[in-house]
């Protein structure tokens, strides 16, 4: 929305090797509603701390056995979107991906870090791709009633819903489902995915974006970062004031 501070939000990075999430979310910039949501997601001392000296929480999850697992929370003494910046900074050639990326998310990102910083990135929106290939009567991310997307691909609740963490997180399964279960012949098994790997669905992922994308997109931009995961480990260490 513009003229809204963005207060919270999460980026999953997944390589072959790993799946690990860092989120932002600001307590002091947060909406009335968006501040109740906040406080049922964090610890109530980091909570507190966040409101108290308005501080951006930096919250570090990782994907254990399918199991997501909180590794820690830091309030760092810093704006959201500087450290949104500066943890983007350090992805340039990663591929970016968003439920309507094209249509909204891209331009909340540019107005928050820049259009230098996007543009080191190759943006990827899954929602008209995700059309392209399955016809449901609502492709809404933030319900899981039957027709939607995480219904149909059997998703797991992973919070609520308007939640940073959770709305990623149900976009992550859902794509990594959708796209394993799509052949290149066109053939769909909506249940396919429940026998695959993880590692075989981000390789259907991978394929997916790699046919979507132009080479125009890609300008300098290699794959290595993102196809081999070459991201060093000091961008998960816990941030400081």
């Amino acid at each position: 929305m513009r003229g809204v501070k963005l207060w919270d939000i999460t980026c999953i990075e997944e390589t072959l090797s790993s799946v690990r999430v860092q989120r932002f979310c600001s307590v002091g910039d947060a909406t009335k509603r968006g501040r109740a949501r906040l406080h049922k997601d964090l610890p109530t001392a980091v909570y507190r701390d966040s409101k108290l000296t308005n501080s951006t929480c930096v919250s570090r999850h990782e994907l254990r056995d399918g199991e997501w697992t909180v590794l820690n929370h830091a309030n760092v003494g810093a704006p959201l979107h500087v450290l949104l910046s500066s943890y983007l900074g350090t992805r340039a050639g990663c591929v970016l991906v968003a439920w309507n990326m094209r249509g909204h998310d891209k331009h909340v990102l540019t107005r928050a870090v820049g259009k230098k910083a996007i543009d080191k990135l190759v943006l990827w929106d899954a929602l008209p791709w995700f059309r392209s290939k399955y016809c449901l009567p609502k492709n809404s991310m933030s319900s899981n009633k039957p027709g939607t997307p995480r219904a149909v691909f059997n998703v797991p609740v992973h919070g609520a819903a308007h939640t940073s963490f959770a709305d990623a997180a149900h976009m992550r399964d859902v794509v990594m489902r959708s796209a394993y279960c799509h052949d290149p012949e066109g053939k769909i098994d909506i249940s396919s995915y429940k026998s695959s790997t993880r590692a075989e669905q981000f390789a259907s992922v991978c394929e997916e974006i790699e046919q979507c994308v132009s080479i125009s997109e890609w300008r300098d931009i290699v794959d290595r970062p993102w196809a081999e995961g070459m991201v060093p480990d000091s961008v998960y260490q816990a941030a400081h004031t």
